[in-house]
């Protein structure tokens, strides 16, 4: 038997718009509402829809009735209704995105603020995210790939935003995000220690089905580790490809093949490479780490039972769900919020970049200069 479908009453969406405005802080906390009369004429409808509009927002606890007639305040707000949107692509749900929402949700669970979230898995081909996907949430927290689409998309809604990835532009609302330029910095500066002086990066670009050009985040990854290379007179070569593509491991292999000697590292855009790369590298004849060393980003779960274990920059899964609560709980009870959080990498040292014995690989590297004087 179907269920029946309930239809919003008009004071129910009325509710709605002014609870919005009051989260948007055009009605602050501690501030008079509009008298019904104006909100009315504002909301073009009728005084009686506005008297049951407020008479549900003060149940809420969100609007205090002082004395007098229409004399309402604004109180903090009570309740706030979360869309918490999550990419999937052909391998499932991003484990990264997965265990920020399950820190934030199990913290939000325990906030003194009433949160009611609704998490939204994001099809890695959907370049645009429709109102359906938010529902009647106050706020949408974002934690998939950003596109130009996308971002669009997202900001026509009109809603408060929480961006948990680095975009190429200053984006409203707030951002909370891995610092990806600094994880780059020291990926290289790590490398640099290990007695590397030739790095190969791989670089993402977007598959063609979804995004197109070159992924912004990998970019910075990149700016970062070539800064570093500089400083330290290092070597920095990228190579670009889509992924995931079934050729991968042959782009990667020709390249190998070819630059016989020209990099004693690869820096991985992301630690989904890394099992490839090994594969590519030992089929090569070459040894992990004496030969090349391996690391990536993010801090997936699988790095750390991976043969050889794997180095990676790991994103503070933590820091930013613990962040991004925070400027919910601040925002809603009038507390002035940071627009910009960027946070520091974790830097795990395992067995693919570890190289014991250093001056082995800082001797073949004088050999080679010297060859080529």
């Amino acid at each position: 038997m179907n269920k029946a479908i309930r239809f919003k009453s008009k004071s129910e969406m009325i509710a709605e718009e002014i609870k919005t405005a009051i989260i948007s802080k055009l009605y602050g906390i501690g501030m008079r509402l509009p008298t019904e009369r104006k909100l009315a004429t504002e909301l073009r409808t009728s005084q009686l829809t506005i008297s049951k509009a407020i008479a549900m927002l003060s149940r809420e606890g969100l609007i205090d009735k002082r004395h007098g007639s229409g004399n309402y305040v604004v109180n903090s707000v009570k309740s706030i209704r979360i869309s918490f949107l999550i990419d999937e692509n052909k391998y499932g749900i991003n484990p990264i995105w997965s265990s920020i929402y399950e820190k934030f949700y199990i913290s939000a669970f325990c906030s003194d603020i009433n949160i009611k979230i609704n998490m939204n898995i994001i099809p890695e081909n959907c370049n645009r995210i429709e109102p359906l996907h938010v529902d009647n949430s106050d706020i949408i927290i974002v934690a998939v790939a950003l596109n130009p689409q996308r971002v669009e998309s997202i900001c026509e809604m009109g809603k408060t935003v929480i961006w948990l990835e680095e975009y190429s532009s200053e984006l409203p609302g707030f951002s909370v995000y891995f610092d990806n330029f600094n994880a780059g910095w020291m990926a290289a500066e790590h490398l640099y220690e290990q007695g590397c002086r030739k790095i190969l990066y791989l670089v993402y670009k977007m598959t063609a089905d979804s995004f197109s050009g070159e992924y912004y985040i990998s970019r910075r990854r990149l700016e970062g580790l070539s800064a570093l290379a500089r400083k330290k007179g290092m070597e920095c070569h990228s190579l670009s490809f889509c992924y995931p593509k079934g050729n991968t491991i042959h782009e990667l292999r020709t390249h190998i093949d070819n630059a016989n000697d020209s990099f004693d590292a690869v820096c991985c855009f992301s630690d989904d490479l890394m099992p490839y790369v090994i594969r590519t590298v030992v089929g090569a004849g070459l040894k992990i780490p004496e030969d090349v060393a391996v690391i990536g980003f993010d801090g997936q779960p699988f790095c750390g039972s991976f043969i050889p274990t794997l180095s990676t920059l790991s994103q503070p899964i933590d820091a930013i769900a613990l962040t991004a609560l925070k400027i919910v709980k601040d925002y809603f009870t009038g507390v002035v919020v940071e627009k910009s959080y960027p946070l520091p990498a974790q830097l795990i040292v395992r067995e693919s970049s570890l190289l014991n014995n250093q001056s082995r690989r800082l001797n073949k590297n004088e050999s080679e200069k010297n060859k080529t004087i």
